[in-house]
């Protein structure tokens, strides 16, 4: 398999290629910036549909949007992981309140 960046390629990565921090950094600057999000997304070195999905996801976490947040997400993507982990016949026995 070939890697980039220490990920392998065409597996899912279990962290996104780009750090927290510089999403919202080119947030913040979508934001503040008079470039239009193609020019800044270029200037960053990122597509600007890329760039459009983290505004919408920050507008999300905000309240300014409705939608799923990052919160909701992650609990989803848990709940989801769990479900998967076990049994068929033992996925539905918590919700129904049938124990165990």
């Amino acid at each position: 398999m070939l890697r980039d960046q220490g990920v392998l390629l065409g597996l899912v990565a279990s962290e996104p290629p780009y750090p927290s921090e510089f999403r919202r950094e080119a947030v913040e600057l979508a934001r503040v910036s008079d470039k239009s999000v193609p020019k800044l997304a270029k200037d960053l070195g990122i597509s600007d549909q890329i760039l459009r999905e983290w505004i919408k996801h920050a507008d999300v976490d905000a309240g300014k949007r409705e939608g799923l947040s990052t919160d909701g997400r992650e609990e989803l993507r848990r709940l989801r992981h769990h479900a998967r982990s076990k049994p068929v016949g033992q996925r539905d026995r918590p919700l129904l309140g049938l124990g165990p």
